[in-house]
């Protein structure tokens, strides 16, 4: 509608009338696992919070040993220059057994952080943060010697005083910054553009553990027609200590495998492997590690028969990549040949219960020991 001002000749309003997209998103899944039991979590986001503007996002997660639940708030127009003001609050608690059956090893957290973001151009964003953050690490006769060296787990404790389960408390004062460009044609599903960002985290002096966290991600589409695109994605991370620290913490290690990472491999299931205490019998678990290096290329096509397929991405994929120790270098050090790799076909599908993605795959250069899992899939529920 365009009614003319009025008092003026030479001027109108224009009336728009829109349909505002669906601005929050939730998600729920349940799952069971070996001596953990039932897994329950449970996300909700809001993007456009009481037709503020601001962001605001809760997640909770439960299980017959560990509880957690985060919330964040973002105001991405704090000021009229563009620069975004946001906080995050996370908690989580973790029942270990001490008979040493549940788990070999377990954390308590609590913290917090605030962040300020400065936009750098139209297309680029600069963020700072600072946070507060406390771990308590608990240890029992069968977790890994990573653990035990952390913790500075007392056999003479565990094996005549009966204290099975030690522990040991951290607080840290980390650090954090982000660099990011995008010029994405979209959010959700996009053609067209790329994305990087370089991110740094840097426990303060005062912390309890001394050690930084660097990553780089970036992808890129490439339009081949007009319905087909070709997308290359890849991630660095390195974690290392600093100071009078020779280790960094093991629980903040990188992980590899599964949906946002290498599918065809069980989720956070390869790389280094832990150093097991002589009360451990069974096979070695996956501890992450401090060097990480993973990429993928994704051809995009059409799906067959779908007319609108704004709603849905079809692909071709290839992923490779694994998680290294630069402090193992003998067992577990950055090698070409040790790099894990797979193949296939995945389907993501927003449809009005939630989105669902799907990929069926090949794993290639899988060693004794991977967890090799052709078929994968995730669920989520929008609104």
């Amino acid at each position: 509608e365009t009614p003319r001002v009025p008092g003026e000749e030479d001027q109108v309003d224009v009336h728009y009338n829109v349909e505002e997209q669906p601005s929050g998103s939730i998600g729920a899944s349940v799952g069971y696992q070996q001596g953990t039991g039932f897994v329950f979590g449970a996300n909700l986001s809001q993007t456009n919070f009481l037709g503020t503007g601001n962001r605001v996002t809760i997640a909770a997660n439960r299980s017959d040993i560990r509880d957690s639940v985060s919330f964040s708030f973002l105001d991405p127009y704090y000021t009229i220059d563009g620069v975004s003001r946001g906080f995050s609050l996370f908690y989580q608690q973790t029942d270990i057994s001490e008979d040493d059956v549940i788990s070999n090893w377990a954390s308590d957290r609590f913290g917090g952080n605030l962040t300020f973001g400065y936009p750098t151009s139209d297309i680029s964003r600069l963020s700072f943060g600072v946070g507060f953050e406390n771990v308590t690490v608990y240890a029992s006769r069968r977790s890994p010697l990573q653990v035990w060296s952390l913790v500075g787990y007392d056999l003479y404790a565990a094996n005549v005083e009966g204290k099975f389960t030690q522990s040991e408390e951290f607080t840290n004062f980390p650090l954090t910054g982000t660099w990011s460009i995008s010029t994405l044609n979209r959010g959700v599903f996009a053609t067209r553009g790329s994305s990087h960002s370089v991110s740094l985290q840097v426990s303060s002096p005062g912390s309890d553990l001394e050690y930084f966290k660097t990553s780089l991600q970036s992808q890129k589409y490439f339009p081949l027609t007009q319905d087909w695109t070709l997308r290359l994605r890849s991630e660095l991370g390195y974690l290392d200590a600093y100071g009078e620290d020779e280790l960094p913490p093991f629980y903040e290690h990188y992980y590899a495998g599964g949906f946002g990472s290498i599918r065809g491999y069980e989720d956070r299931s390869l790389g280094p492997r832990e150093i097991q205490s002589a009360y451990d019998f069974g096979s070695p678990r996956a501890i992450g590690g401090n060097f990480l290096a993973e990429g993928s290329a994704e051809l995009i096509f059409p799906m067959p028969f779908v007319k609108d397929s704004r709603s849905f991405r079809t692909m071709f994929f290839v992923d490779a990549g694994n998680v290294f120790d630069t402090h193992r270098k003998d067992e577990y050090g950055f090698e070409l040949d040790e790099m894990r790799m797979s193949a296939g076909i995945a389907l993501s599908w927003i449809t009005g219960i939630g989105p669902l993605s799907f990929s069926l795959s090949k794993a290639f250069n899988d060693q004794p020991g991977d967890d090799v899992q052709s078929f994968q899939f995730s669920l989520g529920q929008p609104f």
